[in-house]
């Protein structure tokens, strides 16, 4: 889950922009889903400035770790301290911008000597040409976003034939958010939503 404060700037050039979600927020949806632990990661939003997911790590309790979205200069310090904070992860985002390709395999062995992940959310059609890289990446793999399947294709996608090669590599995971984003349903669901039952 992301979280937003508007104490912090927008990166700039960002083009998400939501009104603030707070972690009391997500804790009524804890609640209705019956949910404990939960993973914070740093939104495009906010480039590379973790301090909204680092002050989520802080109000969890120990429930939450992290995702982050790190800069290839940052220092090994700061990567300490992140760790000791919570996270376990760092995030390129392809989709929305701020993030250069050629950090890709450096970052990835950084983290990865402190048991961390790379996650990446590109489009899918871009995981065809990255497909290579990635599995050859010494850190675990977390395709964001379900890999942005294209639609209407869907299995038939060549995003999906790559998605699946990484997986049988045995050191890939894909994370099933975001199905609304490439859904040609997703108004119809928001509504669908919106009318459910308080008690649901």
């Amino acid at each position: 889950m992301h979280l937003y404060n508007d104490r912090y700037p927008a990166a700039p050039g960002a083009t998400l922009l939501p009104p603030n979600a707070t972690l009391a927020d997500y804790a009524q949806v804890q609640q209705r889903l019956h949910l404990q632990r939960f993973v914070i990661v740093t939104p495009s939003t906010y480039g590379t400035d973790n301090r909204c997911l680092l002050d989520g790590l802080r109000e969890s309790n120990g429930n939450a770790r992290g995702v982050a979205v790190i800069a290839a200069d940052i220092s090994d310090a700061e990567l300490e301290q992140m760790n000791k904070a919570g996270v376990r992860g760092i995030r390129f985002n392809l989709s929305y911008g701020g993030a250069s390709l050629d950090d890709l395999e450096p970052l990835a062995h950084r983290v990865n000597e402190l048991g961390w992940h790379v996650q990446v959310v590109a489009p899918g059609t871009q995981l065809l040409d990255l497909e290579p890289r990635l599995a050859e990446l010494p850190a675990r793999l977390v395709i964001d976003h379900m890999g942005h399947v294209p639609q209407p294709e869907g299995i038939d996608a060549a995003a999906f034939a790559t998605i699946n090669r990484l997986l049988a590599g045995d050191r890939t995971w894909v994370k099933l958010s975001g199905p609304y984003i490439r859904s040609k349903w997703a108004r119809r669901i928001t509504r669908t939503w919106v009318r459910w039952p308080r008690h649901w």
